[in-house]
């Protein structure tokens, strides 16, 4: 399965050291060049981030060099991507 993800999915599972479930759940993972200076930013601007490094399996493109049958016909995040983003808990603001 292809995912394209957002920030905050990659940004926490590497906070709580558990990236890799990333890559034993999906094929591939696509991200926005944003997505990963967001996540780069971050690590170095939020102390409760400092030092993530991010993921080197994850690919990152321009939205429009992703290839067609790779993206999603409505532009939302796959949903299985949405409801890991949701039940990931927010341990960092506890």
């Amino acid at each position: 399965m292809i995912v394209v993800s957002d920030t905050s999915v990659i940004l926490n599972l590497c906070w709580l050291r558990l990236e890799t479930l990333l890559s034993a759940i999906y094929t591939k993972i696509w991200v926005p060049c944003l997505v990963q200076r967001e996540f780069e930013n971050r690590a170095v601007t939020d102390s409760r981030f400092e030092g993530l490094v991010f993921p080197a399996f994850i690919l990152v493109a321009e939205p429009a060099l992703i290839p067609a049958k790779e993206q999603l016909r409505d532009g939302s995040l796959n949903g299985a991507t949405k409801k890991l983003s949701t039940d990931l808990p927010k341990i960092y603001e506890r």
